[in-house]
C-alpha cells in the first residue's frame, strides 16, 4: 500500500478501526476483518462513493503492475506469518465448496428429523394413537392413516 501524506482514503481506514475491532472467535476471520485485506475492501467499498476530487481515487494495482513494468517500485513478498490451522480449514473449505455445502445441508436435515422424532416422542406420547408397525413406520411419508403403516385409532367406550 502507498498513499501520499494525509490521504482522505488512509484517514478513513485510521478512524474506522475502533468501529470494526470485534472478536470473531476465529483467528482468520478476525485479522482479515478487523485490519486485514477484508477491513481495507470494506472501507474502499464505502470510500468510493464519496470521492469527488480526482486525487482523492484510490487505484488498485493489479500483480502484473507490481514488478513487470520499468516504473514498477512495488513487490510481492509472501506474509501470512498470522495462518494457522484455521486459515487451513477456511482455505480447505473454500476448495471443497460442494462438499461443505453437502453435507451441511446433510447436518442440518439430520438434526431437523433428531428434533422432529424427539418432539413426537415427548409431546405425543398420550395421544389418541397407537401405532401397530414399527416404531419408525409412524413416520413414513407414504402412509396414511388407515393404512397398515400408520396409526389407526383407538376407540373409547363413553
Amino acid at each position: 500500500m502507498g498513499s501520499v501524506p494525509g490521504h482522505p482514503f488512509f484517514k478513513n481506514v485510521l478512524n474506522n478501526l475502533h468501529k470494526y475491532n470485534r472478536n470473531w472467535y476465529i483467528s482468520y476471520v478476525t485479522v482479515m476483518y478487523n485490519t486485514g485485506p477484508l477491513f481495507l475492501s470494506v472501507i474502499w467499498k464505502e470510500y468510493m462513493p464519496t470521492v469527488k476530487l480526482e486525487e482523492d481515487r484510490v487505484r488498485i494495482l493489479m500483480p502484473a503492475e507490481y514488478n513487470d513494468h520499468p516504473w514498477s517500485f512495488f513487490g510481492v513478498y509472501k506474509g501470512s506469518s498470522w495462518h494457522r490451522s484455521d486459515a487451513k480449514a477456511i482455505f480447505w473449505m473454500g476448495q471443497h465448496w460442494l462438499l461443505v455445502t453437502v453435507a451441511g445441508f446433510a447436518l442440518a436435515a439430520s438434526l431437523y428429523l433428531c428434533g422432529f422424532y424427539a418432539y413426537r416422542r415427548v409431546h405425543l406420547r398420550d395421544s389418541n394413537y397407537s401405532a401397530h408397525a414399527s416404531p419408525f413406520a409412524r413416520f413414513s411419508l407414504w402412509s396414511w392413516p388407515w393404512g397398515k403403516n400408520g396409526y389407526k385409532p383407538i376407540k373409547h367406550e363413553v
